[in-house]
């Protein structure tokens, strides 16, 4: 049988983007993290890193293998947990979001969650560098992610819906005239600075 030590090692490393924030999220040595992690790319037979200054960045096979086994660690920790006695009370929710999602979207399915949510409002660039590092649990954007430190999953498809003053004329149907029409009109909007 496998041991799971090696596999909460790679799910750490994978999340953390480094094996010292790695060895300090699991209270192990920097050696014990390596160590761990050699064992499992000799098992699997090939590196589920690159080395970098910076950290580490995974392999097309550490994305699969993440992909494979992270929900997995996650559920055997908190049943692992579950055993020792009744788990500790949860932490606070550190949650990203603009304020339009959260009044939109997010409190009436935060209602039942059980301990505090701290709220960050902010843009998704600058949310997701915040979860990234570390200082967010999650955060709810409209930009996919880019890198290895964080995954994303789609929880909902946000409708837009195109209001107007009522003396506009209807708006084309056809995506070839439709932006013509919608460049003549006067226009209250936002989006990314770049």
């Amino acid at each position: 049988m496998a041991s799971l030590g090696p596999f909460r090692v790679f799910v750490a490393v994978y999340r953390a983007g480094s094996l010292s924030r790695a060895a300090r999220d699991r209270h192990l040595t920097q050696p014990a993290v390596s160590a761990q992690l050699a064992a499992l790319e000799a098992r699997v037979g090939e590196p589920l890193f690159l080395r970098t200054p910076r950290g580490v960045t995974p392999t097309e096979r550490g994305k699969l293998l993440y992909a494979q086994v992270a929900q997995s660690v996650d559920h055997l920790q908190a049943a692992s947990a579950a055993l020792r006695g009744s788990p500790a009370p949860p932490g606070p929710l550190r949650l990203g979001l603009t304020p339009e999602v959260l009044h939109g979207f997010a409190l009436p399915r935060l209602a039942g969650l059980p301990g505090a949510l701290h709220v960050t409002f902010g843009e998704d660039r600058a949310l997701l560098a915040a979860l990234g590092s570390g200082t967010l649990d999650a955060a709810l954007v409209t930009t996919e992610p880019e890198g290895h430190q964080v995954t994303a999953q789609v929880v909902t498809e946000m409708p837009f819906a195109l209001i107007g003053p009522p003396d506009w004329d209807a708006a084309p149907t056809l995506p070839n005239t439709l932006g013509a029409w919608l460049n003549a009109r006067p226009w209250v909007s936002y989006t990314d600075s770049d």
